[in-house]
């Protein structure tokens, strides 16, 4: 970007807008910076955006202007927020747009492909749009200029954005970050800024300045004005501007109202149309406008009461279609393909984890009502208890599933569980009850695991407070049911009849199987499940998060919940010994120890100083293993090898019985051997060590060997001069024949994650464990068979932490060990995470 030029006066200052008049009146000391900033950026937006988008309505300071009277409209009493959060409003609003904003040198830099941002190229943007070069740079700049006004910001104008009164304290980043936030996914917002922050005297919210930006920059359309975001939805093959002025109107430019009934505000759109496809295309756009509207209400939660913005979802559509009718015009989704894409083994596995999904929603409804029985029970006399039946009855062929619950109510039915993919405990019908209880269930699809197990449902439903209950009866591949509501006060809850010989059939008709099934998925202390089967008694499941514990003495018995918060369960630790090393010979390595610092090989004993080799950037040493394939071995080393034709083979069957040296290397040396390398006469091993200096050892010239290349991991103490072994990588830690190694997310298991310990200590091993994760920052994928990523990781870094910890509290060890294994922790396990209970370590 070239030099910026000064104007004597902007057009903002022309054009006051209500945001500056605010602070004006306030005196506020940000009043001149602003002025400053609009002189020296209005050049830039009014100017150099139009070369390249001038296919584009102007994204000029006129623009700029209306989207701070949209903010302003917004703001639910701009009385109640700073200075600084009129500040960001204002400047987002100015400089927002100016990474469209680009100079020649820039664009054969762009068209050269030396200009690259990450996850873009320029070359693919081409090749989409035929390598018409102007619509592909137009879309280039267009998709990176949020992070283009962001680095601009940073860089150009930092010196310029400090506070008056306290020069020190710099407000760029956060400007930069909010004019970035209109271009990124609203999961940034909440990942990249704060929902309150202060600085200097000034209180403000990052978060509400962007959410506000999004959707004042959106709110800026009219007859005149094209936006980017319909622009690249309208083909200029299609429409031009000037069709664009002549099809469609917009008559209102105040679109946002005060909502008198709940104080919030609500978006109006005023206006006509002539053109069918143009008006399709306006549709996407308005459907942006209430995806930005829900964003803006789920921000709400996070912010305090003078940033809430209350907006009314959807917003209301008055445009009038003029020579054509719009009813229909929506796409409608296959409701065959849809179910069958959710309820089968594309996402869960197995159709037998239809029965899992059925009793987690079984288990979420006995949960929130138990929560409400005991907020109700005042005098201590409830004794409701959650349960849970499966009910086998052959005869009739009923497969049934029963829970005393919550139940549901038409509107739950109506709007949640008929409604594929919308989650009633994810909707404020749920939330804004206030419960404690978190469920397990997110994804709106549990009721669709009714059909991975039969063909026909029926359904009967009581909600706690409600005097009705329904029946209603759906069939697999058909969106239509039957309803009937009867009176039936007796009865809380909701049963699930299923076809029983169907339902068998996924369980290889065996009874057996669905025992134990319900056994090794759930855990049960907190509810009563039971398998009833017509005809015989009955059979309670009982799988308890405390019962590996019995066998098991205290000092190798972990209690998570001692450690970790929201996860409760048990790890049997086996703990060796052998806590750390001392010397180099303490190193489990293979034969004779030498040392190669570059220049010389040297024989070391245990008096050799370990700093030499320890790499304290890696933390980790690097040697080399070589077997010496001598005289004596040659006559059997001919022999194995004429067999296997391998020198591999040949080595590892004759390992013990060849003499094998260790080189240890120089922390500072970079070792670029393969894992394993073969060496043969007149090659280098490593430096100027060569395959000739192994003769001295016994090695024959004739013969090649092999060099191991090995790493150990270490952390070591130069203060203590000892070292703890440890292993950097996951592994999956499972032994065959101790089966409970277990995790549950809120009682249900979640089969295909394991504990993978991560820079576990050598000295530890991991034996049984069986953990209940009921913290909310942990959840699964889809299929509930997996942890998600994110989750995993967080988990796992918990669990490995919490075993040093349990270590620390209850191993006896020296003096030594406990400072060093003190210093581990700090090196190893420094990040927060909000799973580990904070402590003194």
């Amino acid at each position: 970007m070239s030099v910026i030029h000064k104007v004597t006066k902007s057009k903002f200052e022309m054009k006051k807008p209500r945001l500056l008049k605010v602070l004006e009146n306030r005196d506020s000391e940000f009043v001149e910076l602003i002025k400053r900033i609009s002189r020296k950026v209005e050049p830039i937006i009014d100017q150099r955006i139009i070369k390249i988008f001038s296919t584009y309505t102007l994204h000029d300071s006129d623009h700029s202007l209306r989207i701070m009277d949209y903010m302003f409209d917004l703001i639910p009493d701009v009385e109640k927020i700073s200075d600084l959060d009129i500040t960001i409003l204002i400047l987002s609003a100015l400089l927002h747009d100016t990474g469209m904003a680009v100079e020649d040198d820039e664009i054969n830099e762009i068209i050269e492909g030396k200009y690259t941002v990450p996850n873009l190229s320029y070359f693919a943007v081409l090749r989409k749009h035929q390598n018409n070069k102007d619509e592909a740079l137009r879309e280039y700049i267009r998709k990176i200029h949020g992070t283009r006004s962001h680095d601009f910001i940073t860089q150009k104008l930092t010196d310029d954005l400090k506070i008056p009164s306290q020069p020190g304290t710099s407000i760029a980043n956060d400007i930069a970050k909010v004019s970035k936030s209109h271009t990124e996914d609203i999961s940034w917002l909440h990942k990249n800024l704060k929902v309150y922050n202060e600085k200097a005297s000034y209180s403000y919210s990052p978060l509400f300045c962007a959410v506000l930006l999004r959707i004042a920059d959106i709110l800026d359309i009219d007859s005149q004005r094209t936006p980017p975001f319909l622009m690249s939805l309208i083909s200029m093959n299609e429409i031009s501007n000037e069709e664009w002025k002549q099809h469609m109107v917009i008559y209102n430019l105040d679109k946002v109202k005060n909502d008198e009934f709940t104080g919030g505000k609500t978006i109006s759109i005023f206006g006509e149309c002539r053109d069918a496809s143009l008006h399709r295309k306006l549709l996407s756009y308005l459907d942006w406008i209430n995806s930005e509207i829900k964003n803006s209400n789920d921000v709400d939660k996070r912010l305090s009461d003078n940033y809430k913005l209350k907006m009314k979802y959807p917003l209301i559509n008055n445009v009038e279609s003029i020579g054509y009718s719009i009813s229909d015009i929506r796409l409608s989704i296959d409701f065959k393909a849809i179910t069958n894409l959710l309820m089968g083994e594309k996402i869960y596995g197995s159709k037998i984890y239809g029965l899992r999904e059925l009793i987690q929603n079984s288990i979420d409804a006995c949960k929130v009502r138990e929560e409400i029985e005991i907020s109700r029970d005042e005098y201590g006399e409830n004794d409701y208890k959650p349960s849970i039946k499966v009910i086998l009855d052959k005869q009739n062929n009923d497969f049934i599933v029963k829970d005393n619950g919550i139940g549901m109510d038409f509107d739950i039915l109506k709007n949640y569980f008929l409604n594929v993919g919308v989650s009633y405990y994810k909707s404020d019908d749920f939330l804004l009850r206030g419960h404690m209880y978190n469920p397990i269930g997110n994804f709106g699809i549990g009721f669709l695991a009714c059909f991975m197990l039969s063909d026909q449902v029926e359904l009967k439903t009581k909600s706690l407070d409600d005097v009705e209950s329904y029946k209603l009866t759906l069939v697999k591949n058909s969106p239509f049911i039957t309803l009937n509501e009867e009176e039936n006060p007796s009865f809380t809850g909701t049963e699930i009849k299923l076809k029983y010989d169907e339902v068998i059939f996924l369980f290889n008709n065996d009874v057996s199987h669905i025992k134990r099934f319900l056994s090794n998925q759930f855990l049960t202390d907190s509810f009563e499940l039971e398998l009833l089967i017509k005809g015989e008694e009955k059979n309670k499941i009982n799988n308890r998060i405390i019962d590996i514990k019995n066998g098991y003495n205290e000092q190798t018995f972990m209690d998570l919940s001692n450690y970790l918060i929201g996860i409760e369960g048990h790890v049997n630790v086996d703990v060796s010994k052998n806590i750390h090393g001392e010397s180099i010979v303490d190193i489990p390595v293979q034969g004779d120890l030498f040392y190669y610092d570059g220049v010389e090989l040297v024989e070391v004993d245990e008096r050799f100083n370990l700093e030499k080799i320890y790499n304290e950037n890696n933390f980790s040493i690097e040697y080399l293993e070589i077997p010496i394939i001598g005289k004596y071995d040659s006559e059997r080393f001919y022999h194995i090898n004429e067999v296997l034709d391998d020198l591999e083979e040949t080595i590892e069957k004759m390992e013990d019985e060849l003499r094998w040296i260790t080189i240890f290397l120089n922390g500072e040396i970079k070792c670029e051997i393969e894992e394993q390398t073969e060496i043969k006469a007149f090659e280098y091993i490593i430096g100027n060590l060569k395959f000739e200096d192994l003769f001295k050892f016994g090695q024959l010239e004739e013969i090649p060997t092999l060099i191991f290349r090995r790493t150990y991991d270490m952390y070591f103490s130069n203060t203590e001069k000892i070292f703890l072994n440890f292993r950097k990588k996951h592994y999956d830690y499972y032994i065959f024949n101790r089966p409970e190694q277990s995790i549950f997310i809120k009682n249900i298991l979640v089969s295909d994650t394991k504990f993978s310990p991560l820079n576990i200590l050598s000295f530890v091993k991991i034996q049984e464990y069986k953990i209940n994760i009921v913290n909310p920052k942990i959840f699964p994928e889809v299929s509930r068979n997996k942890i998600d990523k994110n989750s995993d990781k967080m988990l796992q870094y918990a669990l490995n932490k919490s075993i040093c910890l349990w270590v620390m509290d209850n191993i006896e060890l020296t003096e030594k060990q406990r400072r060093i294994l003190n210093d581990y922790i700090k090196v190893f396990y420094y990040e927060d995470n909000e799973l580990i209970k904070r402590r003194m370590v």
